[in-house]
Formats: structure tokens, sequence, C-alpha cells
């Protein structure tokens, strides 16, 4: 059922771009920075919450102060050790993965743009351990998602943007939490 949500999200999304195309421009880019997963680590021996993140994105202006953004991220990896009674050293990891679309408010500010957006993903969260659980290897579900950034023009069609977002993210065995990314990057426009 999940792939029919991806595949139903990225047709909205497409067909919402190409109605907005003809409306105003269109920009793609991509984005690295750094994630941080905002988890429990009490009781851990040792706990790497960050990790190198990226996406890349296709957004479109509706209006001057209203878009849509298509998002593919990767929120990297987080890792950690923990010694459970009765079995000894278990070591975890996990990584997140997502498709989402959001809208988008900007405003512009002098020569830059600000802006914050708000939607939906369909987060995929993969753990590994190192001994048996019983819980599923990976889950995935329809999460929120929330960002505010700025974009500032280099060139006539190039512009670097520096943004947070949040990702709430339901890890296997039904635990959620939030994953944060701060992250800068370059888009183009059409």
């Amino acid at each position: 059922m999940s792939r029919i949500h991806t595949i139903a999200l990225t047709a909205i999304t497409l067909a919402s771009l190409h109605g907005a195309a003809s409306a105003a421009d269109i920009h793609v880019g991509a984005s690295v920075g750094r994630s941080d997963y905002r988890i429990d680590t009490t009781g851990a021996t040792s706990a790497d919450t960050k990790d190198t993140a990226s996406k890349v994105f296709v957004d479109a202006a509706i209006t001057p102060n209203l878009g849509v953004e298509a998002t593919l991220f990767d929120l990297g990896r987080t890792s950690g050790t923990v010694v459970v009674a009765g079995v000894g050293t278990v070591n975890a990891s996990a990584r997140v993965r997502g498709i989402g679309v959001s809208g988008v408010l900007s405003a512009p500010v002098g020569p830059v743009s600000l802006f914050v957006k708000a939607g939906i993903a369909n987060v995929r969260a993969r753990a590994e351990t190192s001994v048996n659980t019983g819980l599923p290897g990976s889950e995935s579900s329809w999460q929120p998602t929330l960002g505010f950034g700025v974009s500032y023009p280099i060139a006539s069609q190039v512009a670097v943007r520096g943004e947070w977002e949040r990702v709430r993210t339901r890890f296997p065995g039904g635990e959620k939490d939030n994953v944060d990314m701060l992250s800068v990057g370059v888009s183009y426009r059409f």
C-alpha cells in the first residue's frame, strides 16, 4: 500500500508543478547539510545522533508569495550501543529517507527571499540491530514536515539557500521522533 501512496503523491505533485509552470517559475536544486536525530539516548553507552543529510527538490511558484515543493531526501544514519541485562551489548542503527510535498509561503526582504513551508512526506525508517528484536526491519509512514529558510540570488537564474527542516519519523516498533536537517543548497530557475 505504501508504494501506491508514494506513486499517488508523485502524480499529484507533478500535476501541481505542471499547472504552476504556466503561471510562474520552476526551480530545481540540491542541498547538503547535517541531520540531528532528536531521539532519547538515555541508557546508551554510546550514541551518534548526527550525520550528513541531503536532498533534491523541485519547486514552483504559483503566485509571487505561494508555491509548492517536491522533495526527495536522505537524512543519514543514527547509531548507538546499549547494554541489555541477560543479552549483553546491543548495537543498533537507523536510516531515514523519504519523499514529500510542501506548500511554501515566501516574502522578499531586499535581495533575499524568506520562506516557510509545511507539508507531508512518506518517510521510511530502516533499523538494524546486532540481535533479533522481533521488530520489522523498516517502517514507512506518512508524517508531517515543516521548515523555514532564506534564498539569495547569486546570478539571474541561480540562488543559494539555507534552511532548517523537521521531519517527523516513525521507527520500527512504533516510536515517533523528530529528525532535524540544517542545510545549504543551490537552486536553478528555468
